[in-house]
């Protein structure tokens, strides 16, 4: 089946990578952030000083003990900082030796008759659960929730983002194992998007699909490939989705037995020397980045450029992008000209930091809006806190990154994504 999304938009920022894998980006630490794990309350079950295995487990979750976050690397845990109200920040693992926790490996053609219990338990005490994420609120599936459906999301539209194709050419066995084991989780369909003729492999399943997307930004995000299906979406977190490295990890552990840390990001932007594809792991230090650089080290942002996190220190769970920017960078000015500009001049720039005033009702948000919902109405339901307008026009099913492009065109530089975080986590403490 194909979708096509005619609205939408794609930007075009210097220092695009190139799509071949060259090299390994390593850090002497690597920092795992509990803020990365949505919904997710962290108690500790390491202290500073514990030796941990790749795959030992770091801390849990309160409400739920099941759902663990492991180490993707053997060391010793030399730091655990925490913020206001010792709420724990990262847990920070130095990299010593190579030693891997091991778990039940299992041959390909067994993977649909395992026990369903069994696949559970794997896939919680390895920490690789942690990888399923549901709508609302992107938090970390429920192990006590049986999913509607669960999205594959195996296309990537965001700006300087890697091939998914060129990520997976060596592990189509582990994903297509992936997708297997996670098709046994739901009683519903398993959804596996791609871009249009991809070559990424799907198994022959009734109840798996493949849902091929073309257009622009955002016809790769899981937000679109959820709405375009059409189920509704309510406030039970059953509809899941997994990016597609992680499947591939899935797959990886389910066949060897042991937690993979490799993942395949791009590394881009203005201030980078050579943007290229490159293997890394989550949890990355970028400050040891420096070589990097074609310049003077600037802005560090972990995610894509669009929507990702300013000034981190750590490569959060769920990036697939680095983008060096260098200091003097200001954006391409935004707003109308983003949409009704021909071209968008490097000269014609402006300052990100800008004062924000009252949203307009102007059809830019229109021209980017791929929903079926009327984005004037939520938008302005979000910055009013109306809690009832917004959750009636859609804002269940959606996260920060889907509102990133209305961000982007917005006269008024209006920051939707925060609004609309602020409207799910009301709706979430009024249940």
């Amino acid at each position: 089946m194909r979708i096509e999304l005619k609205r939408g938009l794609d930007i075009t920022l210097a220092g695009a990578p190139l799509q071949r894998i060259e090299g390994t980006l390593t850090s002497s630490r690597v920092g795992v952030q509990p803020a990365d794990f949505g919904g997710l309350r962290p108690r500790l079950v390491v202290a500073v000083g514990d030796r941990v295995q790749a795959g030992d487990v770091l801390f849990r979750d309160r409400h739920d003990p099941r759902i663990a976050c492991t180490s993707l690397v053997s060391g010793r845990v030399v730091d655990i900082r925490r913020g206001n109200k010792r709420r724990i920040c990262e847990v920070i693992v130095a990299r010593e030796g190579s030693q891997v926790a091991a778990f039940p490996s299992h041959s390909a053609n067994t993977l649909t008759s395992l026990p369903l219990d069994d696949l559970r338990d794997t896939l919680l005490r390895s920490g690789m659960w942690a990888a399923m994420r549901a709508r609302p609120h992107d938090c970390i599936a429920s192990p006590a929730i049986e999913p509607r459906a669960l999205f594959v999301t195996a296309i990537d539209t965001r700006p300087h983002a890697p091939d998914p194709a060129v990520v997976l050419h060596d592990e189509t066995d582990s994903f297509v194992a992936g997708i297997k084991v996670l098709s046994r989780l739901s009683n519903g369909n398993t959804y596996v998007c791609v871009a249009p003729n991809s070559s990424i492999p799907v198994p022959e399943c009734r109840r798996i699909k493949r849902l091929e997307f073309a257009g622009p930004h955002p016809a790769g995000l899981a937000g679109t490939h959820l709405h375009s299906v059409g189920l509704p979406i309510a406030r039970d977190a059953d509809l899941w989705h997994v990016g597609y490295q992680d499947v591939a990890a899935i797959g990886h552990l389910m066949l060897t037995g042991t937690v993979s840390a490799r993942r395949v990001i791009s590394l881009s932007g203005p201030g980078a020397t050579h943007p290229r594809l490159v293997h890394a792991m989550p949890g990355l230090d970028l400050q040891q980045l420096s070589n990097e650089w074609n310049g003077p080290v600037g802005i560090t942002v972990s995610g894509s450029p669009l929507d990702g996190v300013e000034g981190a220190r750590y490569l959060g769970r769920y990036h697939n992008q680095v983008t060096l920017l260098p200091n003097e960078t200001v954006a391409p000015h935004r707003g109308l000209r983003a949409l009704f500009g021909s071209a968008v001049s490097t000269q014609a720039s402006i300052n990100l930091r800008t004062r924000r005033y009252g949203m307009l009702p102007l059809e830019v948000f229109e021209r980017v809006w791929p929903y079926r919902s009327a984005p004037q109405v939520l938008l302005r339901a979000l910055l009013a806190n109306d809690e009832e307008t917004a959750e009636r026009h859609g804002c269940l099913g959606l996260v920060e990154e889907d509102l990133a492009l209305c961000n982007y065109v917005c006269p008024s530089r209006n920051e939707y994504g925060d609004a609309l975080r602020r409207t799910l986590d009301a709706i979430e403490s009024s249940r």
